[in-house]
C-alpha cells in the first residue's frame, strides 16, 4: 500500500511539473486559456486513475454474478430453439393473415356482388427453410338480391350448378393468376 501511495504522489508531482512547464512556454493569448483547460483535465485524470485501479482490484464481478448460469449451452440452445419456433409460428400467422386480406380484397374487386370468407393454412418446411401454403379455403356468400321469377315451365332449370361451378372456377383462376397458388389447394365452398 505504501508503494502504491509513493508511486501515486510521484505521478501527480511529474504531472504538475509538466503543466507548469507548458504554461510557462505558452504565449499570453486566447490559446493559453484552452491549454489550461486541457492541462487541468490531464491533472484530474492523473489523480483519479490510481483510485479507479485500486477499486477495480477489490471488486470481483464474477463472484457477484453467476456467469455459469447464463453461459450454459443447454440454456442457450433451449432459449434459441424456443425463440426460433415462436418466431416461425408468428411468421406463419402473419403470412396467413396477410394472404387472407389480400385474397379477400382481390376477390371483392372482381366479384362485387359476393362476400368472401378466406381461410389460409401455412406450414413451415424446415428442410427447405421456407413456408408452404397447405390449403386455401374460400367461402362465397352471394348478396341477397331479388331475382326475376319466370313462371314459364317449358324451360329446363338445370343451369344453377353450372353457374356455381363457373364462379368457383373463376375464383380459382383469379387466385391462381394473382398469387400463383396451385389449383389443387384452393377449395371454394358456398356459405
Amino acid at each position: 500500500m505504501i508503494e502504491f501511495m509513493k508511486n501515486w504522489v510521484i505521478t501527480i508531482s511529474v504531472c504538475v511539473f509538466f503543466i507548469i512547464a507548458v504554461e510557462a512556454i505558452l504565449p499570453s493569448n486566447d490559446l493559453k486559456k484552452y491549454a489550461k483547460f486541457v492541462l487541468g483535465l490531464i491533472l484530474i485524470i492523473t489523480i483519479i486513475n490510481p483510485v479507479i485501479k485500486f477499486i477495480n482490484k477489490d471488486l470481483n464481478i464474477t463472484s457477484a454474478i453467476n456467469i455459469e448460469k447464463y453461459t450454459e449451452d443447454k440454456l442457450y440452445k433451449n432459449t434459441y430453439e424456443e425463440y426460433k419456433y415462436k418466431n416461425i409460428e408468428r411468421t406463419c400467422e402473419n403470412f396467413e393473415n396477410n394472404l387472407e386480406k389480400e385474397c379477400t380484397k382481390k376477390l371483392k374487386e372482381k366479384y362485387k356482388d359476393n362476400n368472401f370468407k378466406v381461410d389460409v393454412k401455412v406450414k413451415y418446411q424446415e428442410d427447405t427453410n421456407s413456408f408452404k401454403i397447405v390449403n386455401l379455403n374460400i367461402g362465397v356468400e352471394k348478396e341477397k338480391l331479388v331475382k326475376k321469377v319466370d313462371i314459364n315451365t317449358k324451360k329446363p332449370s338445370g343451369n344453377k350448378g353450372n353457374i356455381e361451378s363457373q364462379l368457383s372456377n373463376g375464383i380459382k383462376n383469379c387466385i391462381n393468376s394473382e398469387f400463383k397458388i396451385p389449383f389443387n389447394i384452393i377449395n371454394v365452398y358456398k356459405i
